[in-house]
């Protein structure tokens, strides 16, 4: 069994995130306050909930600030795969600050990469124009985006928004 961070902020699972084939694994039922932006910056870095969940138990990562509106970032890096975790913008929360259609995606992926993998994560509640924004890019290949539960992602008040948004060639 590999060890899992219990719970904490975006900095206890950035920590994780050093070199290339580093993993952030979060523990089943944690809850992850994100004031912060998480990088995955170098190939081959994994972000997911211990033992692959796909219900209710899968790791939750919460904004828990109003001046966060994108919350995982990982262009141009290869092989990154985010997997069985709950994304979690909360935007009723923050209600009062508005939607802002500059904002990036609560997941931005994508770039001159590939090989990158979201899957069996639950994203919901961005303050931008999109959940999962795959960038373009000439390099962009074999982005895998499946088994998903995205949403709400909006209003229909005209604060409306993406669920995906998807720019990768290939």
């Amino acid at each position: 069994n590999e060890k899992c961070i219990p719970s904490g902020d975006h900095r206890s699972i950035q920590n994780a995130l050093q070199k290339a084939g580093d993993k952030a694994i979060l523990c089943a039922n944690a809850v992850f306050t994100i004031k912060g932006l998480i990088t995955l910056n170098s190939d081959n870095q994994e972000i997911y909930t211990q033992g692959f969940p796909r219900d209710a138990s899968r790791a939750k990562l919460v904004v828990s600030s109003p001046d966060v509106d994108g919350m995982i970032r990982g262009a141009n890096v290869n092989g990154i795969k985010i997997r069985n975790i709950v994304i979690d913008g909360n935007r009723p929360l923050y209600e009062g600050l508005n939607h802002n259609p500059k904002y990036q995606g609560l997941i931005a992926i994508g770039g001159n990469s590939s090989g990158q993998v979201v899957e069996w994560t639950k994203i919901s509640h961005q303050r931008g124009w999109t959940c999962l924004h795959i960038h373009e890019g000439n390099g962009c290949t074999n982005a895998r985006i499946e088994n998903n539960e995205i949403g709400p992602a909006g209003r229909s008040n005209g604060t409306w928004a993406d669920g995906i948004s998807l720019a990768c060639r290939n």
